[in-house]
């Protein structure tokens, strides 16, 4: 998950915009900047990046990943990815390694006056 997260987290430093779709087959993460937009497929078990022919994946191994758009305004300003490792042991469901973390559209260094 980590290396996902460090494309993800420079995705959305250059982002203008995030939409969030959900869907039967997961989460549709679609960040557009400058240039050609980035589609991120968050499904059960993997993660899949479209960026024009260019196309990446990772899988999840067990672990579950959640993504919620914060707005202000109606705009979106930033992204929450909650990531967890799930085990299952006699029909219970149990989440170890439960992690959350804040990506801000453009970057905190643009939207700090004086920088």
């Amino acid at each position: 998950l980590c290396h996902m997260l460090k494309r993800l987290r420079q995705d959305v430093d250059g982002a203008r915009s995030l939409t969030l779709r959900g869907g039967p087959e997961g989460e549709v993460l679609l960040i557009e900047s400058d240039g050609e937009p980035i589609r991120y497929e968050i499904r059960e078990q993997r993660v899949i990046r479209r960026a024009g022919p260019e196309q990446s994946s990772w899988t999840t191994s067990g672990g579950t990943i959640k993504c919620r758009i914060w707005a202000q305004a109606g705009e979106p300003i930033a992204l929450e990815v909650r990531t967890c490792v799930s085990t299952s042991r006699d029909a219970l469901r149990k989440e170890k390694l439960v992690r959350t973390h804040v990506l801000f559209l453009g970057g905190l260094r643009r939207r700090s006056p004086g920088r």
